[in-house]
């Protein structure tokens, strides 16, 4: 079987332009990080684009060098074509996974990913937020430009198609939150929330979930958040995390393969705070923990069409880090 993998960030989505830093090392970890997983799957041909400033030591790779962004989509739908499957990683951010997924669906290119409309929800902060608490799902709150002016205790600034920590502050009040706005149509002001910051490893098919690891967050700065690291497998997988994850993926039935979800264990219980319908960087750390291969079990969620039986974790703890 002829796979194509293709991260966005480092393999040429930002060729002849300055890349990001934060998101140049997660690209390349959760590129490096898939690549040598799906090394180690029997029989598999593999083949990626790599923007010129980066090279991969992995001999089972054939690696198609990408001069700039225009050659970089152009390169995607060349090595889509002649592969079997093909696994976008990209930022939902601009839209940017969303549009891929789509453009090589309408191709008629099978992908390792969920389905556009669930990117397109989960990646706009409002729209899924709505939508979780439509259906019964604890999340955070979004407050109103009225309702932001009269919140007296601690808020959070997120932008509303962001990524990860993308534009993250913490603030005083929701007065002061709004000066730190200049269109409140790009952000979101959010109530702080108090708890232990976690994020849910899903597997996901046809509207089941089965979660393969829990794993814990480690933020620093108080003003502007930055995540520093991920211990991936950190916490034990209990009941309350079982239902929610199934929740989530009842009421988006057209995620897929890995998707990776940012909880807070509240006093009041787990708040969902973002849904990645992507690989995130927890998954670097999976190879470790897992009883299975990490890649091999996303690809045949898509393949089989259905959840594998069984997930054993082990008792170790895998650090990523993001420095």
């Amino acid at each position: 079987m002829r796979l194509f993998v293709t991260e966005f960030i480092t393999g040429g989505g930002f060729a002849n332009h300055p890349l990001p830093q934060g998101l140049k090392q997660e690209g390349m970890l959760m590129l490096s990080s898939v690549l040598r997983d799906c090394s180690n799957i029997k029989d598999l041909q593999l083949t990626t684009c790599l923007d010129s400033r980066f090279t991969i030591d992995n001999s089972n790779v054939v690696i198609h060098t990408v001069e700039s962004s225009t050659d970089y989509i152009k390169q995607v739908s060349y090595l889509a074509a002649g592969s079997d499957y093909t696994w976008v990683i990209a930022p939902e951010s601009s839209g940017i996974l969303e549009s891929i997924v789509t453009q090589l669906n309408y191709d008629g290119v099978s992908t390792i990913n969920c389905d556009a409309e669930s990117i397109r929800i989960t990646g706009d902060k409002i729209k899924c937020t709505s939508f979780l608490l439509n259906v019964g799902i604890p999340s955070a709150v979004n407050l109103s430009v009225e309702e932001a002016n009269i919140f007296t205790s601690k808020t959070v600034i997120k932008n509303r198609f962001g990524v990860g920590c993308e534009g993250l502050k913490i603030c005083d009040s929701g007065a002061s939150a709004l000066e730190y706005i200049d269109d409140f149509n790009q952000w979101v002001v959010q109530p702080y929330i108090f708890g232990e910051h976690l994020s849910l490893s899903l597997l996901c098919s046809s509207g089941q979930a089965k979660i393969l690891a829990c794993n814990k967050q480690i933020f620093s700065g108080e003003l502007e958040p930055k995540l520093e690291a991920c211990l991936v497998n950190a916490l034990p997988i209990d009941k309350q995390m079982e239902t929610l994850a199934n929740k989530i993926a009842t009421a988006f039935p057209g995620l897929a393969s890995y998707v990776g979800v940012d909880i807070i264990a509240s006093d009041d219980g787990y708040v969902v705070i973002d849904i990645n319908p992507r690989l995130t960087s927890s998954y670097a750390g999976l190879s470790e923990v897992l009883n299975i291969n990490p890649a091999e079990v996303c690809m045949n969620t898509i393949i089989k069409g259905k959840l594998p039986e069984e997930v054993i974790c082990n008792s170790q703890i895998a650090e990523v880090c993001f420095d």
